[in-house]
């Protein structure tokens, strides 16, 4: 990867070359929290974080299906 194909968060110098895990990192310094739990009131930057949340304890033994 070329040096100058690098995205540079101008808040804290975090780089990479890929444009969806830079604008991902953006949503950590705005506090953007887009995606929702349809059963509580968990939010979080990505489906990932959901994905997590729907696995933990938290809520075991519920039909997470359609918040995944």
């Amino acid at each position: 990867m070329a040096l100058d194909k690098l995205l540079t968060c101008e808040t804290c110098g975090y780089q990479t070359g890929r444009k969806d895990h830079f604008q991902r990192h953006l949503k950590s310094h705005t506090g953007e929290r887009p995606v929702k739990c349809e059963l509580c009131t968990f939010s979080c930057r990505d489906k990932y974080h959901l994905m997590r949340h729907m696995k933990s304890s938290v809520h075991a033994g519920r039909d997470v299906s359609k918040c995944l």
